[in-house]
């Protein structure tokens, strides 16, 4: 192979690296030396929970399960008892209710929900991390956009199925 044909096909190489989708980091879920999320087995799963008042009226529901393609997880946020036009923001977190645990994902991924009329609102956020097989999350509505403001509801994601 000449040094023009190897210097063409670097070249390709290059370019075809450089309009490759890139995401922003994010985090992953531990893993032990297996690769596995930790304390887990098999593929990945598919999680709900119930969200509970946090000393408001909001509750609701959410879910977290594979994407439709490896690398992608998506997560779904549906309330019900909130402020009719009021916006709150959410995320999936690792760890329990009232921990604090660090967002699954960019922050950035979870849009902001705006309450209807009736005091419901749905949403969706495609998080651009492997799926989990198992593991400790819980998901966090809060009173405005910033995932800094107070809690008003939490639930903590179970595993659905074996």
């Amino acid at each position: 192979m000449s040094i023009r044909t190897s210097f063409a096909i670097l070249a390709s190489i290059g370019l075809l690296s450089a309009c490759a989708p890139q995401h922003p980091s994010v985090h992953m879920a531990p893993t032990l030396a297996g690769g596995s999320p930790t304390g887990t087995t098999g593929g990945p799963r598919a999680f709900r929970a119930l969200l509970h008042s946090q000393g408001t009226t909001v509750t609701g529901s959410a879910e977290m399960r594979p994407g439709q393609r490896p690398g992608v997880t998506v997560a779904t946020l549906n309330v019900v008892g909130g402020t009719a036009g009021a916006e709150y923001g959410w995320a999936v977190h690792l760890g329990q209710c009232g921990a604090d645990g660090d967002v699954l994902a960019e922050a950035s991924s979870y849009p902001t929900v705006t309450v209807d009329s009736g005091g419901a609102a749905s949403t969706i956020a495609t998080l651009y991390i492997d799926s989990p097989a198992g593991g400790n999350y819980h998901v966090t509505v809060h009173a405005s956009h910033a995932l800094t403001s107070p809690v008003v509801s939490c639930g903590e994601l179970e595993k659905v199925g074996t």
